[in-house]
Parts: C-alpha cells; sequence; structure tokens
C-alpha cells in the first residue's frame, strides 16, 4: 500500500539526520519525528501533519546501528491509490518495527497498517452508492434494475468479506430489497446473482489485506508484512 512508501520517507530522513551531527537524545527524537511529519505531509499534500512516533533507547543508537526497533505514524485524509483509482482514506494508522536502513534501501522487519475506506471512497471504488447496513458489520449497496419493464432500484445488505487472492471485496450473506414488491425466494436470488458484484481491493507493491471489516464509517483494512523492502519511487 502507498502508506508505506511514508516509511521509506522515516528511512530517508533518519539517514539524513544521522549525518548531521544532531545532539542529545531526546532532541535527536523529537526532531526526527517532527521532520517525518513535515516530509510526510508535503509529499501527500496533507492539510494536517501526521503524529509520528519513534522508538529506540537511546534512540541516537540508531546513528552507529542504522536501525529502528519500532516507529508508528497515523494520518488523516491520505490520497492513496487502490485498484488503480486515487481514493482518500480517512485514517491510516502504521506501526513497523525492526526498521533497517542501508544506503537508500529500508527494510521493515515487520508492520501492520490499518486504514479505514469511508464509505464515499468505497463507493468510488464499487462505482455504486455503498453505505453503511443498518445492523452492524454489513454494508449497504444500491443498484439500478430492471424487474418487470419496470426501473427499479435494488438494495441489498451484506456482509464484506475478502476472496481467496485478497484483491476484492465479496458481498457476502445478501439480503435485498426492492421497493414496491414482494419478491419470491427465487426472483430475489436472480437479482442478487444479477447484480451484486465484488468490488476491487488491489494494493500496490504487491501487498495484500490482511482482514477486514465494516462499522458505521466505513470498510476497516488490516494490511501485513514481513521482512518488506520498501520501494523506492
Amino acid at each position: 500500500m502507498g502508506v508505506l512508501k511514508t516509511l521509506a520517507i522515516t528511512g530517508v530522513t533518519l539517514a539524513v539526520i544521522g549525518g548531521g551531527a544532531v545532539v542529545g537524545d531526546n532532541i535527536a527524537r523529537s526532531y526526527a519525528q517532527d521532520q517525518v511529519a513535515q516530509q510526510v505531509q508535503d509529499e501527500f499534500g496533507l492539510a494536517e501533519p501526521p503524529t509520528v512516533e519513534l522508538g529506540g533507547v537511546p534512540f541516537s543508537t540508531f546513528f552507529v546501528t542504522r536501525r529502528v526497533p519500532s516507529a508508528s505514524l497515523r494520518a488523516t485524509d491520505l490520497p492513496l491509490e487502490i485498484s488503480g483509482q486515487q481514493v482518500t482514506v480517512d485514517t491510516v494508522e502504521i506501526v513497523a518495527e525492526d526498521l533497517q536502513i542501508d544506503g537508500d534501501r529500508i527494510t521493515i522487519g515487520s508492520g501492520r497498517a490499518d486504514g479505514l475506506v469511508g464509505y464515499p471512497a468505497l463507493t468510488q471504488l464499487a462505482g455504486v452508492p455503498v453505505a453503511a447496513g443498518a445492523e452492524t458489520g454489513r454494508v449497504q449497496v444500491s443498484y439500478t434494475a430492471e424487474l418487470f419493464g419496470r426501473e427499479l432500484e435494488a438494495v441489498v445488505s451484506a456482509m464484506p468479506a475478502l476472496n481467496d487472492d485478497r484483491d476484492r471485496l465479496l458481498l457476502n450473506q445478501p439480503q435485498i430489497q426492492v421497493a414496491g414488491f414482494e419478491l419470491s425466494e427465487s426472483i430475489a436470488q436472480w437479482i442478487i446473482d444479477e447484480l451484486v458484484a465484488p468490488i476491487q481491493l488491489e494494493l500496490p507493491y504487491g501487498l495484500v489485506p490482511e482482514s477486514v471489516a465494516a462499522d458505521a464509517s466505513g470498510v476497516r483494512v488490516a494490511v501485513t508484512a514481513q521482512d518488506f523492502l520498501v520501494p523506492q519511487e
């Protein structure tokens, strides 16, 4: 996911700081965190700088080892590319451990990114209106369908889940309502089969979602990585 590009910015910033003879452990940490936040804000055009925390006691050992034991970042309204489309992710939280910087190469020992993809972004990805479902954990997707010679709106409530390849959101356990019609089970199933389609969820850099869960704000997507070499752009 593009969010991991922020970790590359973190590593490059730290390398620059390490060559600048910054003295004082707390001063070095605070300065590095501020610089990373500013660079991420500038890189993504954020309205507000993200919250950045860099671990390690003492922090100044980084300048010798070129390793950061832990780093975290939280940003809001982050523009990212998902399934070839530029969408805004409401919130992104990244936690990474064992970052190793070797020149311009940054390797993450382990990392996790949690993003909240709001319903406007899901609507963009799906190409049809997507909203929170009436029941916890469900989403509501609206389709236009022609039934008995009339154009009607079909509203489908479903549980989002990942497909086997983890690159699409499936709409499981669908329930359908069509205003003005009492549907038999067979007709309801036919409409579902005709209308309900997965939502593409392809992430860059070969990353795949680990899990998804819907709530009133959107669908929360978790991504994990092990021994991940951050791509340089």
